[in-house]
């Protein structure tokens, strides 16, 4: 299932789901596009600019559709700087 209902009963499809590790060097992820489910294993350096650049290629890749991504965190800067993107 590639869709969600939020609360006021919209539904959200989904152009992809990211699995984000978190850590200290590097972000280990595995993303899957919703329409293929070949999960794609990735690295993204632990700086503003990678984190901004691979943002960057998802919205390109997607078209700025809305992607769907797990976290182990629920507060941090990856957060905070997740939180500025509007997909």
């Amino acid at each position: 299932m590639n869709t969600t209902q939020t609360s006021n009963n919209q539904t959200i499809e989904f152009a992809a789901f990211i699995g984000l590790d978190w850590a200290d060097q590097k972000h280990d992820l595995c993303l899957c596009p919703a329409e293929n489910r070949h999960y794609e294993k990735m690295q993204v350096d632990h700086t503003p600019e990678a984190l901004a650049e691979w943002i960057k290629g998802l919205q390109e890749r997607f078209g700025g559709r809305p992607i769907a991504m797990a976290l182990e965190q629920s507060r941090g800067a990856l957060i905070h700087a997740l939180m500025g993107y509007d997909f």
